[in-house]
């Protein structure tokens, strides 16, 4: 059939051919559903409509499709579900897509919403990985481990346990297990290479006292065996530190732990120094060290102080060694080491001492640095007394002188009545002899003027005493 222009439309219209009478047009299509008709016939006008539609999806992506007299439809399915991969072409249409998950530029190119990748599985550390199932679902499970979905766009994997239980490792991939409930005062106990369990304290003899409690545990040391201060001398009592620990400290003392649960107090001071105690309480200081010779010196009610010996006169020479002191009498000196008597050979001193006493008829008096040898010393005799041997009496007036009670033989008694009369008194049992004249035993000799005298001498054999020489005056015996 020939075209020509329409002049109105700038179209082309089918036009009937020179001589040909009034032309018939028949389009064929896919399918027709009445009063659509297959072919499509135009109307009087020789027109037919073409129509574009998207229909549900009936496998057949795209169809000519006869709906209504003298027109059709250009048909394009909507896609549909289908499960597992499509069996073929036909299950193909036209989609849109959740703009919350996908995003579609203007070339019609299709990406998730984030431009990544879409998640297909999970892999996990044992076996998988694990894909979703038909309904694209991922089943999170596990042992001591719930999933919680309550915050959008959020899976959280929580642990989980029996209420009041303790979980402790299997290993790596292998479930872990509960210890617990734990009761009053119990503790998860470790031991090396084993699985921890779930104990008690204990106090092996007692030592400890242990009171178990609600979440609580109380050890205290069992009265008797344990220290927890020390007592000292001064201040204190001195108890540990936070960490248990008290220091043992001392001038002049230092302390050895050197042995197992014991502490030695040992005293020290500076090499070849003395200790010097200071009382109760007090810190003793040191003396020393001593230099050649030195000693320590006492000073009453005072410390004492290292000195050396001296001699203030010069007369002993001192010298001074290692650990030594040489005292010796200077030469200009002449020390008397011992003395000599008539008999018995040289006297040494003992304790330093030599003693002179005198004989019969001789007495020895002392004083300060001289010894006096008399044979007799002279007293005034004022009243009547008894008299001592190898002294002299001056009798000052009338008295009556009695001679010693126990005198040694060879003893002596000199009398002299210097105012008055003299009366001597034989003492026990003793006879005063007068040239032949003898006295009683126990008797007297009476003179009879001032200036008469006796000088008698006591014979320890026979209990006597006797003149010795002519006597002055007139003596009568009885």
């Amino acid at each position: 059939m020939p075209l020509k222009v329409n002049p109105a439309t700038c179209c082309l219209d089918m036009v009937m051919g020179p001589g040909t009478g009034t032309a018939t047009v028949k389009i064929a299509v896919d399918d027709n559903t009445g009063p659509g008709t297959n072919p499509v016939l135009p109307t009087g006008a020789g027109q037919v409509t073409i129509l574009g539609a998207a229909v549900a999806a009936h496998n057949i992506p795209i169809e000519t499709h006869s709906r209504a007299a003298n027109e059709f439809n250009i048909e394009v399915q909507v896609g549909s579900a289908v499960t597992g991969a499509p069996g073929n072409k036909d299950a193909a249409g036209i989609v849109q897509f959740d703009d919350t998950q996908f995003s579609v530029n203007g070339d019609g190119y299709v990406t998730l919403i984030g431009g990544g990748a879409a998640m297909d599985s999970f892999t996990t550390d044992v076996a998988g990985p694990v894909n979703p199932d038909g309904a694209g679902v991922v089943d999170v499970t596990g042992t001591s481990v719930f999933s919680d979905g309550t915050t959008a766009n959020t899976l959280t994997l929580n642990v989980q346990a029996t209420a009041n239980t303790i979980l402790y490792g299997a290993g790596a991939n292998t479930t872990v297990s509960e210890l617990g409930p734990l009761t009053n005062g119990q503790l998860v106990i470790g031991s090396t290479g084993l699985a921890p369990v779930a104990g008690s304290l204990t106090s092996t003899g007692g030592t400890v006292t242990i009171t178990p409690g609600a979440g609580t545990i109380n050890l205290e040391v069992t009265d008797g065996t344990y220290v927890d201060s020390f007592t000292t001398d001064v201040s204190g009592p001195v108890t540990p530190d936070g960490s248990g620990v008290v220091d043992v400290t001392g001038t002049s003392v230092f302390s050895d732990g050197s042995v197992a649960n014991t502490i030695t107090l040992n005293v020290q001071a500076t090499a070849n120094t003395f200790l010097l105690g200071a009382g109760a309480g007090s810190t003793a200081t040191e003396l020393g060290p001593l230099t050649n010779g030195q000693l320590i010196i006492g000073s009453t009610g005072l410390s004492p102080v290292l000195a050396n010996i001296t001699s203030t006169d010069g007369s002993v020479t001192i010298t001074n060694g290692a650990g030594s002191i040489d005292l010796a009498v200077a030469a200009a000196d002449v020390a008397i080491l011992t003395l000599t008597g008539d008999t018995g050979g040289a006297l040494s001193p003992t304790a330093g001492n030599i003693n002179i006493l005198g004989g019969p008829g001789v007495t020895v008096t002392g004083s300060g640095s001289t010894l006096t040898v008399n044979s007799v010393v002279y007293t005034d005799q004022a009243v009547s007394t008894s008299v001592t041997s190898d002294s002299g009496s001056f009798a000052t007036g009338s008295v009556t002188l009695t001679l010693p009670a126990s005198p040694n033989d060879g003893e002596r008694v000199e009398l002299i009545a210097t105012n008055g009369i003299l009366t001597v008194q034989a003492a026990g049992t003793q006879v005063i002899h007068i040239a032949g004249d003898s006295s009683s035993a126990g008797g007297t000799a009476t003179g009879s003027a001032t200036g008469d005298s006796l000088n008698l001498i006591y014979q320890a054999s026979t209990d006597d005493w006797w003149s010795l020489g002519s006597p002055a005056g007139v003596w009568v015996l009885a």
